[in-house]
């Protein structure tokens, strides 16, 4: 992939003041974006001309990251963003240090960072589309990704923190789940919007 040009990386910038988010993403509780989202991911796949869209999610710390397959429509890319969050949200929910903490709906107040970029292939290039299929792309293809990250960190039961982690409070921060079980939701949040794109 390659740096933005300056109209594509002007494109971005608008979008991103345009939602009130920073340049950099923004930081948001977990129960505001699946509304967030809706609203959003369809402007931001327009605002940047993309022809393809991808969404990831990366946890914080942790080495395996969950991708959608290629995306071809801005519907179907507005609902791997949401689900992946809607999914997040029940990996969370059984957490039962934060459920004595904070009671139930703990997992709506858990931050998350929401980004996108735009970018092009260098190269013609081989890639899965939802429905399976093969598609390849020719080099300067534009395609928008939509990343969901930055969560909360993980401490086993044992070891809860209370206090201030940087500029975060435990209630936004922490969580016992382990990475490895979000990485598996937002996956299959990935698969459930493939299906439905499929029906």
């Amino acid at each position: 992939m390659r740096e933005l040009n300056h109209r594509e990386h002007r494109l971005t910038l608008t979008a991103l003041r345009d939602s009130a988010l920073p340049t950099a993403g923004g930081r948001f509780p977990l129960g505001l974006l699946p509304t967030l989202l809706t609203t959003l991911a369809p402007q931001w796949w327009e605002y940047s001309g993309a022809a393809y869209g991808k969404v990831s999610y990366e946890a914080t710390g942790y080495e395996s990251h969950a991708n959608s397959a290629l995306i071809d429509n801005p519907d179907t890319f507005t609902r791997a963003a949401v689900y992946a969050t809607q999914h997040l949200a029940v990996a969370y929910a059984p957490d039962p240090v934060r459920t004595e903490q904070y009671g139930p709906g703990h997992e709506d107040h858990l931050e998350h960072t929401v980004a996108v970029e735009v970018e092009r292939t260098y190269s013609e290039s081989l890639h899965r589309l939802t429905d399976g299929s093969l598609i390849t792309l020719d080099a300067g293809t534009l395609f928008v990704r939509l990343t969901i990250g930055e969560g909360p960190q993980v401490r086993r039961p044992s070891n809860w923190r209370f206090g201030l982690t940087g500029h975060r409070t435990p209630d936004h921060s922490l969580t016992t789940v382990d990475y490895a079980d979000c990485v598996a939701a937002a996956s299959a949040a990935f698969t459930r919007a493939a299906r439905e794109a499929a029906q």
